[in-house]
């Protein structure tokens, strides 16, 4: 079975709801696809009646997006499954408001199943975790501070990210493991 993306226009529906009418509390364009790619990548699918609040805060969310949103995140898990590569819909700067909205999605994601994401080989997943989490602004310290402003390591970082989230994958849903999607 092959890999169905969603088109131009869906992708377009849906970069319009979260700019233009999402409240406060939705994540972002940016921000979902990254929770969606930290799914698809992590431990075990969480029912999606624990993660789309998560997406849409408290909004009244209209049923062909909830879909759109599903559909979104088993394309994403698809293309880890097959090894396409996965392509992050923002340039990978680090200094780029962009890459800190799909960092922020995708450790929401990490902390909503904390216990899961770090329940086997936890040194691992906070080191293969560590670039999200520096540029998701999420944490206040010192440390991951310095890693963001100092220049080189931050781009080294930044552009490593879609080769850890297949790592990620790959320690999550070994390749001798049987098939997901």
């Amino acid at each position: 079975m092959g890999i169905v993306d969603l088109t131009e226009a869906e992708l377009a529906k849906l970069q319009y709801f979260f700019d233009q009418e999402a409240g406060e509390d939705c994540l972002t364009f940016l921000g979902t696809h990254g929770f969606i790619t930290a799914l698809s990548v992590g431990p075990q699918p969480l029912d999606a009646s624990i993660w789309l609040p998560q997406i849409f805060g408290e909004e009244a969310t209209p049923a062909d997006l909830v879909m759109l949103i599903q559909q979104w995140q088993q394309s994403v898990a698809a293309h880890c499954y097959h090894d396409d590569g996965l392509s992050l819909p923002c340039p990978l700067d680090p200094h780029d408001d962009d890459l800190m909205d799909w960092c922020s999605g995708f450790m929401e994601a990490v902390f909503l199943d904390e216990d899961r994401w770090h329940a086997q080989q936890e040194d691992l997943i906070a080191e293969l975790t560590l670039p999200m989490l520096v540029f998701s602004g999420l944490v206040e310290d010192s440390e991951l501070q310095a890693l963001q402003n100092n220049r080189k390591i931050s781009r080294q970082m930044a552009e490593r990210i879609p080769d850890l989230v297949a790592e990620i994958y790959l320690h999550f849903h070994p390749v001798n493991a049987s098939p997901q999607p």
